[in-house]
């Protein structure tokens, strides 16, 4: 058995609804690796995170500030979070978490905890407002986009036309199929997630999703491709199937290489049925909540995260299985009112003791 001394790993995105965050998948695909010394320790801002409650798989929960909060709070409670739990890693998995931790990474660094997380412009550039000029910039095709800071943007605007895609900052989309409805969905999308919006031309197609891992320099780790074959009412992926396509493996190397990415990433296709052509919809910075069937299929991508994160050598994967499926079901999960009443009132859960030697 493989043994790692003293390892605390922090996860984030334990929401576990029908639009699951990653770090259930992320947190399920390190502690089934059964290295001994390892403590999982989840980060959530909400009490009511379906994933903060399954002890199966956390050790630890802590309460973290929402991510508009900014960076100031963030660091002081990671601060009070690191005097208790002694952290060595933090895995952030959340979009919205993703640009707080790099810019945190020197500060978090100095307290001995490290991530795989790349620096701030690289942060920005993979972000839905920069992906037409990275796209542009790197030859990638990509649907015709536009930011949009308020409704008349696109009341006026006749280039993107319907149907179209309405997207959040950092989550959610909507499929608009006429101004009336892009006026519905642009308010409620404004009122979760801010502005500006992105309005996105929509592509009739097939999508496609990629969970890749790279390494300080950029390397591609592991990679593994699947094709959604059900789709949520938001568009989300609830069931897929591990492919081999060359040419998309090919194009995230490029990808990869043209974002000098660090850690891992979810790159969002679509293959045109008319064309056949292969665009590029989102590039999201963390792994994604599918990740557990890169793992299924043979490629461990957390577990190798926190590998290289631990100075270990990781021989790169070059081979995944295809044809395996994930299917996403939704599933209660027990607890007492003592958690609850722990995690709202002392903003922690401990589960499972520190042994002796690993705390």
């Amino acid at each position: 058995m493989y043994h790692m001394k003293k390892l605390n790993i922090a996860v984030t995105a334990l929401n576990a609804n029908n639009n699951p965050g990653p770090g259930l998948s992320i947190s399920r695909a390190i502690k089934e690796s059964h290295i001994t010394g390892i403590r999982i320790i989840g980060l959530t801002y909400d009490i009511l995170s379906a994933g903060a409650y399954d002890d199966s798989i956390l050790d630890e929960v802590y309460i973290v500030p929402y991510p508009s909060e900014g960076e100031a709070p963030l660091l002081s409670r990671l601060i009070e979070i690191n005097k208790l739990a002694k952290l060595h890693i933090i895995i952030p998995s959340l979009d919205a978490e993703v640009m707080l931790y790099s810019s945190l990474k020197s500060s978090l660094e100095k307290m001995g905890i490290k991530m795989l997380i790349p620096d701030r412009m690289k942060v920005k550039n993979s972000s839905k407002q920069m992906l037409m000029n990275f796209c542009k910039e790197h030859n990638f095709n990509t649907p015709q986009t536009k930011i949009i800071y308020e409704f008349n943007d696109i009341q006026h605007d006749k280039t993107i036309g319907y149907p179209s895609v309405l997207k959040g900052s950092f989550a959610d989309a909507r499929k608009v199929n006429s101004v009336e409805e892009a006026r519905v969905f642009f308010g409620r999308l404004a009122k979760e997630w801010g502005l500006p919006l992105v309005w996105q031309q929509f592509i009739p197609g097939e999508e496609y999703d990629v969970a890749v891992l790279a390494d300080e320099k950029s390397n591609v780790v592991g990679k593994v491709p699947m094709k959604k074959i059900a789709l949520t009412e938001k568009g989300k992926g609830c069931a897929g199937i591990t492919i081999g396509d060359k040419s998309i493996l090919s194009l995230t190397d490029k990808i990869i290489k043209a974002l000098e990415w660090v850690g891992p990433l979810e790159l969002e296709f679509i293959k045109e049925l008319s064309s056949g052509k292969m665009y590029l919809l989102e590039i999201n910075s963390r792994f994604p909540a599918w990740v557990y069937l890169a793992v299924a299929a043979g490629q461990n991508l957390p577990l190798a995260a926190v590998k290289l994160l631990s100075g270990k050598k990781v021989t790169p994967f070059h081979s995944y299985k295809l044809g395996t499926i994930f299917v996403r079901t939704i599933e209660e999960h027990i607890c007492s009112f003592e958690a609850l009443g722990n995690l709202t009132t002392w903003g922690s859960l401990i589960y499972h003791n520190k042994k002796k030697g690993n705390s």
